[in-house]
């Protein structure tokens, strides 16, 4: 791969997806890691959505955030293994998003956020499947 080929703003793109993504995993580890202290002085419903979440969910949210960090670190040292990554990542993010989506009460507990953050995420998802995809057409990704 020619580092040449790749157009700055690619790069700080990348260096974005980089940073948001550490943040997801980040995110993770603290609503994996959140103390009974934490849960009590939220609002009992809000705490009964975090503490009620099944393990399928939160195994959904590791396997999105890992796979999106690691896509990302992919794409910065210009690996085509990036696409992939990312889809799998997607997978995460549906699985999750559905369920927080779908079938749980969040939308009642945390409102509108419960809707636009996932909104969010996939969409920012898409974006790095895109660019991904998209960058090894071009030949910036090997």
């Amino acid at each position: 791969m020619n580092n040449q080929l790749r157009p700055g703003w690619f790069t700080v793109v990348i260096y974005i997806a980089v940073a948001w993504n550490i943040l997801g995993v980040l995110q993770f580890f603290a609503h994996i890691n959140i103390s009974e202290q934490q849960l009590i002085e939220m609002p009992v419903q809000q705490a009964l959505l975090i503490s009620e979440m099944p393990t399928w969910v939160n195994a959904a949210f590791a396997v999105a955030v890992i796979f999106g960090l690691l896509g990302s670190i992919a794409m910065l040292m210009g690996k085509a293994l990036a696409l992939p990554l990312f889809l799998v990542s997607m997978l995460g993010i549906v699985t999750q998003n559905y369920y927080s989506v779908f079938m749980s009460n969040a939308l009642d507990v945390m409102g509108t956020a419960a809707v636009v953050v996932p909104a969010l995420v996939f969409s920012i998802g898409l974006v790095l499947i895109w660019l991904s995809f998209s960058a090894k057409n071009k030949g910036w990704l090997e």
